[in-house]
């Protein structure tokens, strides 16, 4: 039987290309199509970035719509006119989504006094959201979208209903970004010292 430089033969080689191979395989399913007991997969995003397909919904106003908060009551799009704001599509259920709340609290607190505003849009049953809340605080309103999220998702660009998706508007309410995936810091706040 004939050896390799490393004293192995071919066949243990083989061997153990294959093992690693299905190995990284199963970690890389476990981490991207695996959810947490009960709860529905979450739908993988590409690193953040500015999505190619909607680049021609950039310039243009946003759509009108009204979404209950959790207190039942509709809320408008409208009622933020002036304000730069960040409509962050997101679910209790997705991990990116909850690592990226901290950011946008530390955001709001920080720009919010110069007219910066976030819309939580979340595609979670109502009970799922307040229980959320209660373990993680969020300073700017929630609202409940998820009877409407894909299709006003998809009227902003996210056409492959990925989460957390972000789209964000200047004072006149006119689209200026589009990322699907989780956002950074640098990412956001570029665009906030040009906007407020």
């Amino acid at each position: 039987m004939t050896r390799s430089a490393s004293g192995l033969s071919p066949a243990v080689l083989v061997l153990v290309a294959l093992v690693s191979l299905f190995t990284g395989f199963g970690l890389y399913y476990a981490l991207t199509h695996l959810a947490e007991p009960g709860q529905p997969p979450a739908p993988t995003a590409p690193p953040a970035r500015e999505t190619a397909a909607p680049r021609a919904l950039l310039g243009q106003r946003r759509p009108d719509f009204r979404l209950p908060d959790l207190d039942g009551r509709m809320r408008a799009i409208g009622e933020w006119d002036g304000k730069v704001v960040l409509l962050n599509f997101w679910a209790t259920w997705c991990p990116p989504c909850r690592r990226e709340i901290p950011l946008l609290v530390d955001l709001k607190a920080q720009y919010g006094p110069r007219g910066f505003e976030i819309l939580g849009l979340a595609d979670d049953q109502p009970q799922a959201v307040r229980d959320f809340l209660k373990a993680v605080p969020i300073n700017y309103p929630v609202l409940l979208a998820f009877q409407t999220q894909g299709r006003l998702a998809a009227r902003l660009g996210n056409r492959q209903d990925v989460l957390p998706y972000s789209v964000l508007l200047d004072r006149q309410g006119r689209i200026v970004m589009l990322r699907a995936g989780e956002l950074t810091r640098g990412q956001l706040v570029t665009e906030l010292e040009r906007l407020l």
